[in-house]
Formats: structure tokens, sequence, C-alpha cells
């Protein structure tokens, strides 16, 4: 998955007027902020003036949220490849297996504290 770049994130914000237009917020997923942004003008200026200085914090807390998204998915894998193997009486894989999500759930907690650090 490719994350989001904050170059674009910033021509996106010259591009719609200075951020007025939230294109930028819409590159960065942030749908209903950009619909807000399109509907007042950025929030009548003030917003799209912040977003000016926000954007790397948005861009990094875009990053950090697709990390959590694709490390979970990897648990998910995990949890099914280790109860596989444990019914198949493979047990020192599935104990390879639950050592691996374990160091797994520690790295989506690290971004998880990062994340709430960063609000």
């Amino acid at each position: 998955m490719k994350y989001p770049s904050l170059n674009k994130a910033y021509r996106l914000w010259l591009l719609g007027a200075f951020g007025m237009l939230g294109l930028h917020r819409r590159y960065l997923r942030k749908h209903r902020t950009a619909t807000l942004w399109l509907c007042t003008g950025g929030f009548f200026g003030i917003g799209a003036l912040l977003d000016l200085f926000l954007l790397p914090w948005l861009v990094q807390r875009m990053h950090l949220l697709e990390q959590i998204q694709q490390l979970e998915a990897e648990i998910a894998q995990t949890e099914l490849l280790r109860e596989e193997l444990a019914h198949k009486q493979k047990y020192e894989e599935a104990a390879y297996q639950r050592d691996k999500e374990k160091v797994l759930r520690r790295k989506v907690a690290e971004l998880r504290r990062q994340l709430s650090l960063r609000r």
C-alpha cells in the first residue's frame, strides 16, 4: 500500500485555492472535513490556513493509521495459521506463530501509543 505523500498534499492544497476546496483533505481520506472545507471555503479561510501548518501532522497520522491497519491484517493471518497448525498438531510451528503474533501486537500497541501522543 502506498502511503500519502506530503509533497502531493501540499500541491493539492495549492491547487485547491490554497486549501479552500479541501482537495488535500480528500487525498488524506478525511472526507467529512473535505466536504466541510468545500462548502465553507476552507472553514471561512481559517481552516485552510491552519492546514498549511497541519499537513505534516496529518500525513504522519495517516501513515501511522495505515501501518496499524497492515499489522492488524497480518495478525489476523497469523492467528489463522497458528490455529491451523495447532489443529494439525504441529505445536512448535504454532508456538512460533504465537510468538510472532505477540510481537505484532506489541508493534500495534506502540503505534497506537504514538498516535495518541500526537493528538
